[in-house]
């Protein structure tokens, strides 16, 4: 993984590689949702170990670049949450192996694509103190091929409290020649004394420009106006962008479940909450994230008094009609039950059960 690879973020790139000489020993690195922090984490380390010093990137082509595009770089230790495959805990070896195939297929890495990787649940996985003692000690030795050391520790707020007091020594005087990398989605559940040990470094939405431009590579046969809609209902995370437009019929499910709620159909609510269930905790995210862009839509459409153009077609329809048949407060109600769902499942409440909560409240709110 290279910075070209990565759109977007020019300034923080050139900010990085003008002043990373010799860069903070730790430095925790986190993002709005979709934001590709662990690939930028991955683009820095591989121009840091890169022999060509190349002034903003890696070269591509010499043993440094090729070691870390494969991830078997001597001097660069990954720290990653673990859990179990068919019941069996994993060793440090097999788990770098899994680590290894994730990293090169998915371009926009999160936690939950990890669990499903291991065919685990999130709730199962963290980073043990056997894996912060494997760092340590090989913090200790010498670097084998250049001047330092690169730990990436990702998702380091499943550190348990055992693993996180073991690192913090380490990180309060770092052994010299070591640089430490910790790659966050929630900066703010990481243990209060490492996170004052660290530079943070915060990554922001994309542009709906760069969105679109990144999205007509992948594709080309797609019009302006699709392309248009997929940004900006992704609000910036080229991942959903690309899912919005493989999979159109799957978010077009988000008005079928409020005509449901709606019409007191409690039976086919029943069965749409059991094929909801079935999905990955990936895509249900997705989905509630979807919602509440689709309720904004509507609450701007009450505002204007017009279908919103960047909704198109089906959406920006279905937007304004809801528009003329809620109150304001009814749309504000509904928008806040989807945040609050996408909440609790993001700290591991039971999706079906979050989105039967949230049904049963909107459908009050839709009766008053």
């Amino acid at each position: 993984m290279y910075f070209s690879d990565i759109c977007g973020y020019k300034r923080e790139k050139k900010l990085w590689t003008s002043s990373c000489s010799d860069f903070a020993p730790v430095q925790i690195l986190s993002g709005v949702p979709g934001a590709p922090i662990l690939s930028l984490a991955l683009s820095l380390i591989a121009w840091r170990h890169c022999k060509s010093q190349m002034v903003d990137d890696g070269c591509r082509t010499c043993s440094g670049c090729l070691k870390t595009s494969k991830y078997f770089h001597p001097d660069v230790f990954f720290t990653i949450p673990s859990g179990s495959v068919k019941n069996k805990s994993l060793d440090s070896s097999q788990l770098l192996k899994y680590w290894r195939k994730f990293l090169e297929k998915k371009n926009y890495q999160e936690i939950d694509s990890w669990a499903s990787h291991l065919g685990n649940n999130i709730k199962n996985l963290q980073i043990g103190i056997k894996q912060i003692e494997e760092l340590i000690a090989y913090s200790r030795s010498y670097p084998i091929e250049g001047e330092f050391k690169t730990f990436l520790i990702w998702q380091p707020e499943l550190l348990n409290p055992s693993a996180s007091n073991k690192l913090l020594k380490t990180l309060e005087e770092p052994p010299s020649g070591t640089k430490f990398l910790l790659v966050s989605n929630d900066p703010e559940k990481i243990l209060s004394t490492v996170s004052s040990r660290a530079l943070h470094l915060h990554f922001g939405s994309l542009s709906k420009d760069i969105v679109i431009e990144e999205l007509k590579k992948k594709h080309p046969d797609k019009s302006i106006n699709d392309l248009t809609y997929a940004s900006e209902l992704a609000a910036g995370q080229i991942d959903l962008a690309n899912n919005i437009l493989e999979n159109p019929q799957e978010y077009s499910k988000f008005a079928n479940w409020l005509r449901i709620i709606y019409l007191n159909d409690w039976t086919r609510l029943v069965e749409y909450l059991e094929e909801w269930g079935k999905k990955p905790l990936t895509e249900q995210k997705r989905w509630l994230s979807y919602g509440s862009t689709i309720m904004r839509g509507t609450l701007r459409s009450f505002a204007t008094g017009r279908a919103e153009a960047k909704l198109l077609s089906r959406n920006a329809q279905f937007c304004y009609k809801l528009s003329k048949t809620l109150s304001i407060n009814q749309q504000e109600l509904i928008v806040e039950y989807l945040e609050r769902s996408y909440e609790k499942i993001n700290r591991n409440a039971k999706p079906g059960l979050t989105l039967l909560d949230a049904s049963l409240h909107i459908s009050r709110v839709l009766k008053n």
